[in-house]
């Protein structure tokens, strides 16, 4: 399959949406010859800083001279970002024949396969292939009936934090939600989290029912982040270093050769787009970060405080995916930043929040604030290109990682 077949094959099932269970993967893990049996792995779950995580265990795994792989979700610019092999991401000539390949030797049950659980296949296919020692997956939704949890028992299941998201699909309660999630721990796998209150204990008897060491975690102190300057910025990423270095730590008493400078200029040379990611357009600063559910705009705001320009007229360039709350994000975006202006484009996705009902929803938090929509993210940057954007101003895109990864094609 050529990699723009491949592409069109893709866009082709995604309209397939989501499909919970793992029967199907079980099937296919099996036709492909167990690729999920051939590399070690370090599974995370969670509601925010998953991907950041990864990043940073990633980054230092392979400045400790371990082969890795890297699989998260989504992906900014392109699929194969998705999928790293040694801190590089996959081919679309790869990719593009691994999924020819499954499609293939997926047989009838093809047609019932969804986007993410062919795309996983794919990952973990190409990981048995490229002999991946350690392998840092990222889960998709929830944990107990993701794609990714074919993998066996994980080294490590890390589990961020847990709020409320998805609720159609994990629960409307904390504890539901965390339940869920908790199904990564396995027999033979420690557990180290960031969740606390009442997702805390869902977490802590799963770890019982499986006999899994469990760590509870609290974000790194200031010494802590002084001593070890992660290249990802916002304070928020505090959290996040604090769950790496207990994996890390966790890993090294496994076995594991982790050497102490590897974690330094591991975490010094960590990259991962969308978060907390600036550009210039017009001279003007511009941020960018794919806050996209109350907890993240919460810790974006938090994290802004400690930005120099953050306290001056602000141009938010806005929307979010429909099944989002946008209503408590655009709260805190009035309340912690002084917003002048909202633009609110249509993003390039089914799931698009319609532009006048975010408009609606600003518009009730502030009555007099200024609003324009827009038909894609595209429209609002070349709107912006005729605006007289005062000197003071910067610009926020924020709300989805389709947000980020959409002005980030514009910009560009």
């Amino acid at each position: 399959m050529t990699p723009e077949r491949a592409k069109a094959y893709l866009d082709k099932i995604s309209e397939r949406g989501m499909n919970p269970g793992l029967e199907r993967m079980k099937t296919l893990m099996s036709l492909t010859g167990h690729p999920e049996k051939k590399f070690k792995s370090i599974h995370l779950t969670g509601t925010n800083g998953k991907g950041s995580t990864s990043a940073m265990l990633e980054s230092v795994l392979r400045s400790s001279g371990i082969r890795t792989g890297l699989y998260t979700s989504p992906h900014i610019l392109d699929l194969t970002e998705r999928i790293g092999i040694a801190g590089r991401p996959i081919s679309w000539r790869s990719l593009a024949a691994w999924i020819g390949k499954i499609r293939e030797i997926a047989g009838r049950m093809e047609k019932d396969l969804t986007y993410f659980e062919t795309v996983t296949a794919a990952a973990f296919c190409a990981f048995a292939q490229e002999r991946v020692e350690l392998a840092v997956v990222e889960v998709g939704l929830g944990g107990r009936f993701d794609a990714t949890n074919v993998l066996p028992a994980p080294i490590i299941a890390v589990i961020t934090n847990i709020s409320l998201e998805h609720t159609q699909y994990l629960g409307k309660s904390l504890r539901s939600i965390a339940w869920e999630k908790a199904h990564i721990v396995k027999k033979g796998s420690v557990c180290v989290t960031g969740a606390s209150g009442a997702a805390f204990p869902p977490i802590r008897a799963a770890c019982r029912r499986a006999g899994a060491r469990i760590y509870a975690v609290k974000r790194s102190s200031s010494k802590t982040w002084e001593k070890f300057r992660p290249a990802l910025r916002g304070d928020f990423q505090r959290a996040n270093l604090a769950l790496a270095l207990k994996t890390l730590e966790v890993l090294r008493k496994k076995g594991w050769d982790i050497p102490r400078k590897a974690v330094s200029d591991g975490l010094k040379d960590v990259r991962w787009p969308g978060r907390f990611q600036t550009e210039k357009f017009k001279g003007r600063t511009v941020l960018m970060d794919g806050a996209h559910n109350p907890g993240a705009m919460k810790a974006l705001t938090a994290a802004l405080r400690g930005a120099s320009f953050s306290k001056r007229p602000c141009l938010l360039a806005f929307n979010a995916l429909n099944d989002k709350n946008i209503a408590e994000m655009a709260g805190d975006l009035m309340k912690n930043l002084a917003v002048k202006r909202v633009l609110i484009p249509r993003l390039a996705s089914s799931r698009s929040s319609d532009p006048e009902e975010t408009r609606r929803i600003f518009l009730r938090a502030r009555p007099d604030l200024a609003t324009d929509t827009y038909a894609s993210v595209k429209d609002l940057w070349t709107g912006l290109g005729k605006m007289n954007i005062p000197r003071t101003d910067w610009i926020l895109a924020s709300g989805s990682f389709h947000m980020v990864g959409e002005t980030l094609r514009a910009l560009r």
